[in-house]
């Protein structure tokens, strides 16, 4: 592992994933992995794998060390087709992952107490509560909504529908539907910005050093947070992306198949959507309506 640069070229060279995005995340993956054996002045061996995903476990989620610890593994893989290199990662398992969700949802009454409470006279209330309304009611992330721009919302035949670059994508080529009560925030908050092409974010920051520009992720969970944090709600187990859990409980609740919940949220594995049910199933369900819109009630905006 003397030439680092040209290994991890290699690498990304014979690397067989879709997502370019995906790629870089496995090759940075890879490179701290080296950096890691460099640095301990260790072999690469198989006991060296799986000391360095114990390293990993003490700073990283279980998540996160399944991904770097499938790079690892993709790494050998390729060196010994390659080289004949020992693929002494291939038996080496990612961390185990909790059969708790890492953050909880929402109940009806603290969602519609949080859109409640934002302020809507002003540009700033407008665009929180557009986005977070949209987050509630189709489960959108984060980096998904900072990427969305305005000409990316489309009528399909009679549904209006919001182009994103979904998880693992390079491509706006995955959807979310836009019922009444989610695109009419939108589209208030879109009337009180002006006239903006198409290429612009959805939702613009208003930072001054980069206003009008793409608001960041970092950006959008703060202002989640701070909605939960203005009603009372300050809990390290509710966070912004609660707000995607919070969409598929609802879902569920409402009445929702179970494939209707996992194209929704756009689980590849109806495993990851099971666990949804799992919850609601142990903690009881009061079935409501089907639709999220009529399940939390009017909008405001």
């Amino acid at each position: 592992m003397d030439d680092c640069t040209a290994i991890l070229n290699e690498y990304r060279d014979n690397l067989d994933v879709r997502s370019k995005r995906t790629k870089e995340t496995y090759v940075k993956a890879v490179s701290y992995y080296i950096d890691w054996i460099q640095a301990e002045g260790r072999q690469g061996n198989h006991g060296d794998v799986i000391a360095y995903r114990e390293h990993l476990m003490q700073k990283l989620s279980p998540g996160t060390v399944c991904v770097y610890i499938g790079a690892v593994r993709s790494f050998y893989r390729i060196m010994f087709d390659l080289h004949g290199i020992p693929d002494v990662a291939a038996s080496v398992k990612g961390a185990k992952k909790s059969k708790n969700m890492a953050h909880d949802s929402l109940t009806v009454d603290q969602a519609r107490e949080i859109l409640a409470s934002i302020d809507t006279s002003n540009i700033a209330g407008l665009c929180d509560y557009a986005m977070i309304n949209l987050m509630i009611h189709t489960g959108l992330r984060e980096n998904e909504v900072s990427m969305a721009d305005v000409g990316d919302i489309r009528n399909v035949g009679a549904d209006s529908i919001l182009y994103i670059i979904g998880k693992g994508h390079d491509s706006k080529d995955d959807y979310v539907i836009l019922d009444y009560d989610t695109l009419s925030p939108i589209q208030h908050y879109l009337s009180a910005r002006g006239k903006v092409t198409a290429d612009a974010p959805l939702f613009a920051s208003l930072a001054n050093q980069n206003k009008g520009g793409r608001m960041t992720t970092r950006a959008i969970s703060g202002i989640g947070k701070a909605s939960m944090k203005r009603v009372g709600i300050d809990s390290d187990r509710l966070v912004c992306h609660s707000f995607r859990h919070t969409a598929c409980t609802f879902a569920l609740k409402g009445g929702a198949s179970l494939l209707d919940a996992q194209v929704m949220m756009r689980h590849v594995d109806p495993r990851t959507t099971m666990y949804y049910v799992h919850q609601i199933e142990r903690t009881g369900s009061n079935a409501g309506e089907r639709c999220i819109s009529r399940y939390l009630g009017s909008v405001k905006a």
